[in-house]
């Protein structure tokens, strides 16, 4: 006969991100700013970052456990820093959790460094009076050139 009431397997409830683990993945990519040196290097990989958090649910340190180098560290710590967990509230107790998280970075390839566009606007009409109140077209068109030294 299965027990109808199955114990815990911690004793104190860990820390949980609101929404769970796809929401805080969110989060993560969208405050990430890749970091510049990172880009021109082509530096991807991941950082697994320890974090402690308080008994109010915020991270008070963050400390990277593997380096990748060109300023991606130092980014998964700031970001890190910024998660807010939810956290079961406990009788006299203030405790400190620790989580590891990893922190992806991957190098897309339409990421380019100092990227600029050149565009021209030419009036689709062969008039070269300007009329007040008449409808004009302009075909903009972009062109890339890529700044990088090689």
């Amino acid at each position: 006969m299965a027990n109808p009431h199955p114990k815990k397997k911690t004793f104190i409830p860990q820390p949980e991100y609101p929404g769970g683990p796809k929401a805080m993945g969110a989060f993560i990519t969208s405050n990430l700013v890749y970091p510049k040196e990172a880009i021109e290097n082509k530096i991807s990989g991941i950082v697994k970052v320890r974090i402690e958090i308080d008994y109010h649910g915020l991270v008070i340190h963050a400390k990277a456990m593997n380096h990748i180098g060109y300023g991606c560290d130092e980014e998964a710590v700031r970001v890190s820093s910024l998660l807010k967990f939810e956290v079961s509230k406990l009788r006299h107790g203030k405790i400190r959790y620790y989580k590891n998280i990893n922190i992806r970075f991957t190098l897309k390839t339409n990421v380019v460094p100092n990227q600029t566009y050149h565009y021209q606007l030419v009036p689709s009409t062969t008039e070269t009076e300007v009329k007040p109140n008449a409808n004009y077209q302009y075909k903009i068109t972009l062109t890339s050139s890529n700044n990088s030294k090689k």
